[in-house]
């Protein structure tokens, strides 16, 4: 069958620090330039970024990120993921090449969401084009625009998504369980990876695994525990959210 990865745009390229870039841009520069604070950037466990930078309101921060445009696009850098994707495709190409039965073809599908309607048809070619300079020989590349909500399991599994990208987790669970009506089991899609940052809502208490035990007493693990509550509805996979940030470029180069 046609393999399909769909990434969301917001995967590739971090808008996180291309909405602070815009909103405050010597906060923005000072993170960057600072081996310290990118660190604790890159590696946060939540997107509560006065955690990163005291001078940040993070619902100043969240406010301006939910009305990110193609400027913040602009001002953003790629992720981590720019370099895992092309692996990612080079595995199941393998498949391909050694005639898997599981896949006859490979498309890389860019979900443009929020950002579609801003985006003319001569920069979604040029967004095509350097996705597929990424990927490899027996793949192609499709742009997307499909909102949070539109994108439940049953959507996943009508546009043959074998795996699906997201960074706004919490937000695409809430707006796509919103198409479900109380009482009826909604269409699952539980051969399907939804790879997700390794973020919480936010840190409070999350130091304190008396907050949070089991009705065996232990501890729960808040990331393992998504994993299991959603299990019949889809696969999760939490990537370290230093994956969906600016890259190090130390670490690209080894410097």
């Amino acid at each position: 069958m046609l393999q399909r990865i769909m990434l969301y745009l917001d995967t590739l390229l971090d808008t996180r620090m291309g909405t602070l870039a815009l909103q405050y841009p010597e906060i923005a520069q000072e993170i960057i330039g600072s081996d310290e604070l990118l660190d604790k950037y890159r590696n946060r466990l939540s997107d509560e970024l006065h955690l990163v930078h005291e001078g940040i309101d993070d619902q100043q921060f969240a406010e301006a990120y939910s009305k990110r445009n193609v400027e913040t696009l602009k001002a953003s850098g790629p992720t981590g993921l720019v370099f895992t994707l092309p692996q990612m495709i080079w595995d199941l190409e393998r498949q391909l090449i050694t005639r898997s039965p599981k896949v006859t073809g490979i498309d890389v599908a860019i979900n443009v969401w929020p950002y579609g309607s801003q985006l003319s048809k001569e920069e979604r070619e040029m967004l095509a084009i350097a996705i597929m300079a990424r990927g490899g020989l027996e793949s192609t590349v499709s742009i997307v625009d499909i909102p949070h909500g539109q994108l439940t399991a049953s959507r996943i599994k009508d546009e043959d998504f074998a795996a699906v990208v997201v960074y706004s987790f919490n937000d695409w669970i809430v707006d796509s369980f919103k198409n479900f009506k109380p009482g009826i089991k909604p269409i699952c899609a539980p051969g399907v990876t939804a790879m997700v940052p390794q973020i919480l809502k936010t840190v409070v208490d999350a130091d304190k695994p008396e907050k949070r035990l089991s009705e065996t007493g232990k501890p729960l693990d808040p990331f393992q525990s998504v994993v299991w509550n959603l299990a019949e509805y889809i696969g999760i996979q939490m990537i370290p959210c230093s994956q969906f940030c600016l890259v190090d470029l130390k670490e690209v180069t080894g410097g």
